[in-house]
């Protein structure tokens, strides 16, 4: 039986289950070749490039507490003084609130990524992946952030994307960030600093390709592979 092809990646053959007893087998592409299947076109040109949490921000933000006077309100923020007892939770606490970088931070500048790139370059030209698979969605590991996040990006919109991300502390991103976070504003206190620093949150790596749609599929389908999994059916008495 040969498998099918889906933009030159395979799709592997299944079993379903008629009775009772065998397992119903499913193929889960992973992160990389359902990036590759919904977004890669063939005859188009492509850039990949990897982004980081950087140093400087994790390093800087550790320096500063917040206040304000209930959730909502406006953080204020100022370096952590002798005597200071801050809580590192961010958001959590109004009164001496340790700022720190973490996967919701991460993730908050994403979603900023997202909307500021839908308005100036379109949100259907790039796509992002993590490179580390999780087998789970509880909880991440707090060191995630300095796990690469993988973009595949059209190259003639590469100078765009990459500008955004090049901008997050810019009042533009701040004003989305604002918006993004309201009413709550949790994190808006390392938002704030990081702004007012001109610290940008996330580093564009060194690494960098650029490849055809066509030949980026065929690497895809060499170098990566589907998982497969199964589901107990149901017991028929």
């Amino acid at each position: 039986m040969q498998p099918e092809k889906n933009k030159g990646l395979i799709e592997p053959p299944t079993t379903e289950s008629r009775t009772g007893v065998c397992k119903n087998y499913k193929i889960l592409q992973g992160d990389v070749r359902k990036a590759i299947k919904d977004f890669v076109s063939p005859g188009k040109e492509y850039t990949l490039f990897k982004t980081i949490a950087s140093d400087d921000a994790f390093d800087k933000l550790k320096e500063y507490i917040g206040f304000r006077d209930e959730e909502g309100s406006e953080w204020e923020i100022r370096k952590i003084e002798e005597g200071d007892d801050p809580t590192y939770v961010p958001g959590a606490c109004d009164n001496g609130n340790g700022l720190a970088f973490n996967n919701n931070l991460m993730g908050m500048y994403e979603e900023v990524i997202d909307e500021l790139a839908e308005d100036e370059i379109g949100d259907e030209s790039y796509v992002r992946y993590p490179s580390v698979f999780r087998t789970h969605h509880l909880s991440k590991d707090p060191k995630a952030i300095f796990q690469p996040k993988n973009y595949i990006v059209e190259s003639d919109k590469e100078e765009g994307l990459k500008g955004i991300i090049q901008s997050l502390s810019g009042d533009k991103a701040f004003e989305k960030a604002e918006e993004i976070q309201s009413p709550w504003c949790r994190h808006m206190g390392e938002v704030k600093i990081l702004n007012k620093l001109g610290i940008d949150p996330i580093d564009i790596m060194d690494e960098r390709l650029e490849l055809e749609g066509e030949e980026l599929s065929k690497y895809a389908d060499f170098l990566t592979q589907p998982m497969e999994i199964h589901d107990d059916p149901p017991i028929e008495y």
